[in-house]
């Protein structure tokens, strides 16, 4: 399956930007779609690792999948799931093909893989305290609702 754009949390250009080679082209080594299609992977790595603590977030939804004026924890959320997916797929392009003629730095795919494993664990506390922090926001259910003694309104 050939993935596009729309199959990751982050940009061709924030890959680009990490590996630091140029822009990916057909006629680049890698190809824009082998960077296209590491992203997606990552993505879906990412995506389960915050499922797993019960955020809904996904890359099916990423023409906007992040709320446009986001609470401070789902800014945050986002943030990670971006610089963590473009970390990733920076890894592998670098450690697994030689980049407009080159050759990758397996050092360096190393160091940013070691950086992405960090973010995924920073993502599992991001994404905890954004279901948390929406489901304290969206509460309505008042009928177990109880007052400390001397409340004032």
């Amino acid at each position: 399956m050939a993935y596009t754009d729309t199959s990751a949390f982050c940009l061709q250009t924030d890959v680009e930007g990490l590996v630091q080679r140029g822009v990916f082209t057909a006629n680049t080594k890698p190809t824009a779609q082998q960077v296209l299609d590491w992203m997606a992977r990552y993505a879906g790595e990412i995506e389960s690792t915050i499922a797993a603590v019960g955020s809904s977030y996904t890359v099916s939804a990423r023409n906007n999948p992040f709320p446009g004026s986001p609470s401070p924890a789902v800014a945050r959320l986002k943030m990670l799931c971006e610089s963590a997916n473009a970390l990733g797929a920076a890894s592998q392009v670098v450690a697994m093909h030689s980049v407009l003629g080159g050759s990758g730095s397996t050092d360096a795919a190393t160091e940013m893989f070691e950086r992405y494993t960090k973010l995924l664990e920073e993502l599992v506390v991001a994404a905890s305290n954004s279901v948390a922090s929406a489901a304290l926001v969206s509460r309505t259910d008042t009928t177990d609702l109880a007052f400390l003694t001397n409340t004032e309104f």
